[in-house]
């Protein structure tokens, strides 16, 4: 076998493992919760009763939403999906409500429902956008 033969089979090889990884990395942001709630429960459990406190969590709330809700409009702008545009938004409504000034209580609600009706009204082409297909502009 010459040596740019083995080279396209292990190119060849590589593809599916590649791709493997790129289905993994769309999905990881959806980890970072349950990875919090983890967290605090090992926190309560070694007796670390600092970590629980609603204090701490209220300190900790808009820094950890900042991030998916950066994430997600990084990763909508240099990807053009609109699933991670709408992630962005369901983030920013989140951050919102996080942020604790005036009027976020009934704002999250609008928010939630303006959300809900994009889902609905856009279910076709946020399925395309999880499954492959691009943002049309």
């Amino acid at each position: 076998m010459s040596r740019s033969s083995f080279n396209t089979t292990v190119a060849a090889n590589e593809r599916p493992r590649q791709e493997s990884l790129m289905r993994c990395a769309t999905w990881w942001p959806l980890l970072l919760g349950p990875l919090a709630m983890i967290g605090v429960y090992i926190a309560g459990l070694t007796g670390r009763l600092e970590y629980v406190s609603k204090p701490i969590h209220e300190r900790m709330a808009p820094w950890l939403l900042l991030i998916p809700l950066v994430g997600f409009a990084l990763r909508a702008a240099v990807v053009r999906k609109e699933f991670y545009l709408f992630m962005a938004a369901f983030s920013a409504v989140l951050f919102c409500r996080e942020w604790h000034f005036p009027g976020t209580g009934p704002g999250v609600y609008v928010g939630l429902a303006l959300l809900a009706f994009w889902a609905i009204r856009r279910k076709a082409v946020l399925w395309v956008s999880l499954s492959g297909g691009l943002l049309k502009v």
